[in-house]
């Protein structure tokens, strides 16, 4: 995954993401996009540990700080501040 994929996907599936109180992001991801989300990552990604999340009520929260490290990116390439 890159940074214009991830952007893509967040953008092209209206996902809503909130930065938080320790220089982090949540993304919300719809249970319709669940598929092409996990296509996006990959399975590396699940092979040691895998992804902490938080299920919700028709909606999966990922904090996207390990994730976009896992994949050398940085936060600030795909999240505006201001959210």
């Amino acid at each position: 995954m890159n940074a214009l994929s991830l952007y893509k996907f967040i953008t092209d599936n209206g996902c809503e993401y909130h930065s938080t109180n320790d220089d982090d992001i949540i993304l919300f991801v719809d249970n319709a996009d669940l598929n092409e989300w996990k296509k996006l990552l990959g399975e590396g990604i699940m092979d040691e540990s895998g992804i902490q999340c938080t299920m919700k009520y028709g909606y999966f929260c990922f904090m996207m700080k390990d994730i976009c490290e896992y994949f050398g990116l940085e936060l600030h390439e795909i999240f505006e501040k201001d959210n």
